[in-house]
């Protein structure tokens, strides 16, 4: 049984419980040394069950070896519209960019903490926000081994799509050294913390 197969019969007897409102996955796999096989990529369709729950206010899911992109982000927002924590830990090879968090603005009002391990920052042209909801409650937003981008960029993305927003916190190495900095956009602070 693959790492990929065993995760999916999992997630099929998980989602036999319609009523969860919380759920963590968590899959360490010990690091790969060199001469041993490696662990194949785990893909969103083995979590494909669990986009039932449609009750999950908290999704806590940390699999290294797990490969998403923006349709994945996609499909968990149009999934979860209750949810109001949002963890996910996936592979560095994952392609989810900023542009991709749009659907979790649009469809899931009640999000208020998103914790990601990755994001790609692809500046591209941002569209204009006309089906986000003026409640969002996104306060505490928390990005871990990002790569840099600019300020501005990430501020649009920001602004325009979870305005209540107070602070982004990315974390990457940067020459072995930490550093900080901060902006702030219109009346309300916005932060970025860059951490190592």
């Amino acid at each position: 049984m693959t790492l990929e197969t065993g995760l999916d019969a999992c997630c099929t007897a998980i989602a036999r419980f319609t009523d969860i409102s919380s759920l963590t996955i968590d899959f360490q796999y010990p690091v790969v040394l060199d001469g041993l096989p490696e662990v194949p990529p785990v893909f969103m369709g083995a979590l494909e069950p669990i986009l039932q729950l449609q009750r999950l206010t908290r999704l806590d899911i940390q699999i290294l070896y797990l490969h998403l992109d923006d349709t994945a982000i996609a499909s968990m927002a149009a999934a979860f519209p209750h949810i109001r924590h949002l963890r996910l830990e996936f592979s560095r090879d994952s392609n989810v960019t900023f542009l991709g968090l749009i659907p979790l603005a649009t469809q899931c009002p009640e999000l208020e903490m998103l914790i990601l391990s990755e994001l790609l920052v692809v500046e591209q042209e941002v569209p204009p926000p006309s089906t986000v909801s003026s409640g969002s409650k996104l306060h505490f937003f928390e990005v871990n081994n990002n790569p840099p981008a600019t300020k501005e960029f990430i501020e649009m993305v920001l602004s325009r799509y979870f305005p209540l927003l107070p602070e982004i916190t990315m974390c990457y190495a940067r020459g072995g050294s930490r550093a900080v900095g901060g902006y702030r956009n219109g009346n309300a602070p916005k932060t970025v913390s860059v951490l190592m």
